[in-house]
């Protein structure tokens, strides 16, 4: 994919979870933008391993670093607040 700037809306955000997360309730994407603020955005489950999001307005409202995480919980594993690995993308300014 190229670059992505600012304000693009329709952009798939992809956390691959690498198990099966099926029966997984709870879930979303957990974002921390380039300015520091944490957010949460809607998912859903794509071939029973991965989390998608499609931006929407002000989802890419900053130029820089975000970072992202999936955020569930599975039923009968014990985990109270699942976290995946942190995966790291970059918007970048009109004209960059």
């Amino acid at each position: 994919m190229g670059k992505v700037y600012v304000n693009e809306k329709g952009i798939k955000i992809i956390c691959n979870c690498n198990n099966d997360i099926s029966n997984a309730t709870n879930y979303g994407i957990r974002v921390k933008k380039p300015d520091g603020t944490v957010d949460e955005w809607d998912a859903e489950i794509v071939e029973g391993t991965k989390l998608v999001h499609k931006t929407v307005e002000g989802d890419l409202d900053q130029a820089g670093t975000y970072k992202v995480q999936p955020k569930l919980d599975i039923p009968d594993v014990e985990l109270v607040d699942g976290k995946g690995d942190t995966g790291t993308f970059v918007i970048y300014n009109d004209f960059e």
